[in-house]
């Protein structure tokens, strides 16, 4: 397929023009190869996913982590950035990610976590940003909600705040690293908040203003949301589309 006709495709899916103004999406490297036959999914652009990619001959890597966030002022193979873009140029290869756009829009991240727990009259968290998720889910106590956060991530444990017996029938959620929204979520009168990168002092406060925080991590509550990106362009596209399996959690746990 033409790169500009699977562009399309991926506009269709995160409108550009929906991701906040800091952010840098789209198509971040481009190479002179007009026609792609492989495509590969990833999380988070990293050497092992470049090395997965030039192994597997791919043409395009579609991410939603960006590879570049804040400007660049050189390129140097000195540089871990620099090597990485350097890597992915000499072998042929583009870039395009979708990233706090993939959040917002109808369908994302937001909205997939949310379907696979079962919410309904579903609204944004933020309603400036439009990010994050906040709806109704079949009572159930903190425990119970756990246990189907930790079946839906495929996670051994998750770590939260507040009594296991909680009640909870309303859940708002953001992927990634959303503490920023959890007064959002504690005014639009949420029971738990699930989201990533949980700072100490923003889990005390949050807990006793009555809301309890489940940390489902910045890479497990996004990452299940590339398997269905994946899904979906497998579907979509006439082309081969791979999902990385060297892309994983940065941490290890003992």
């Amino acid at each position: 397929m033409k790169l500009n006709e699977i562009k399309k495709v991926l506009e269709n899916i995160a409108p550009p023009e929906l991701a906040e103004s800091w952010d840098n999406v789209g198509m971040l490297v481009e190479t002179n190869n007009d026609e792609i036959s492989k495509i590969l999914v990833a999380l988070d652009i990293t050497d092992a996913v470049i090395d997965e990619a030039v192994i597997n001959n791919i043409d395009l890597i579609v991410t939603h982590h960006p590879v570049l966030i804040s400007g660049i002022k050189k390129v140097s193979i000195n540089d871990f950035k620099g090597k990485q873009l350097i890597k992915l140029i000499s072998n042929n290869i583009s870039l395009y990610s979708m990233h706090t756009n993939f959040d917002i829009t109808e369908g994302g991240t937001n909205d997939i976590i949310a379907k696979k727990l079962g919410l309904e009259n579903l609204e944004s968290l933020d309603s400036v940003t439009n990010l994050g998720k906040i709806g109704g889910v079949a009572e159930t106590d903190l425990e119970g909600l756990v246990e189907t956060l930790k079946g839906v991530l495929k996670l051994d444990t998750i770590k939260y705040t507040g009594d296991r017996t909680k009640e909870v029938s309303k859940l708002a959620i953001c992927t990634g690293s959303g503490m920023g929204l959890y007064k959002n979520a504690i005014s639009k009168g949420a029971d738990v908040y699930i989201t990533g990168d949980v700072k100490y002092h923003d889990a005390v406060d949050a807990l006793e203003s009555g809301l309890s925080i489940i940390d489902a991590t910045h890479y497990s509550s996004e990452n299940i949301c590339m398997d269905v990106l994946h899904e979906y362009l497998s579907n979509k596209l006439d082309i081969d589309v791979v999902r990385s399996s060297v892309n994983i959690d940065p941490f290890n746990y003992l």
